[in-house]
């Protein structure tokens, strides 16, 4: 009868660590999973940095394109009032006719 008990009790200690070596698997995995799913948080704000900085890039560049065409125009009409030929060698128009001058050219 002792014998028994010993076996049983043998075959229950085999079985509770078999259960324990799968869970250990388990949390492992879990662990790895965990992981990657930090990894890839760390990357998406890397990334929303990154669009973020070129964001700010692209309104810095609008602001110079205004600011160039502007200062374009401002010549144009400078050198309509001085009588002075365009860039493209024309002769502006009289002066105060600013009819054939576009912003953004």
């Amino acid at each position: 009868l002792i014998h028994f008990f010993f076996f049983f009790y043998v075959l229950q200690v085999e079985f509770l660590n078999t259960q324990l070596t799968k869970k250990e698997e388990e949390c492992l995995e879990f662990d790895e999973k965990l992981r990657m799913l930090k990894n890839m948080e760390l990357d998406n704000t890397i990334l929303k940095d990154k669009a973020d900085e070129i964001q700010r890039e692209k309104i810095d560049l609008l602001t110079e394109l205004r600011a160039a065409e502007t200062q374009i125009s401002q010549l144009k009409v400078s050198s309509e009032r001085s009588g002075t030929p365009t860039a493209k060698g024309e002769t502006p128009g009289p002066t105060g006719s600013l009819s054939h001058c576009k912003v953004g050219e």
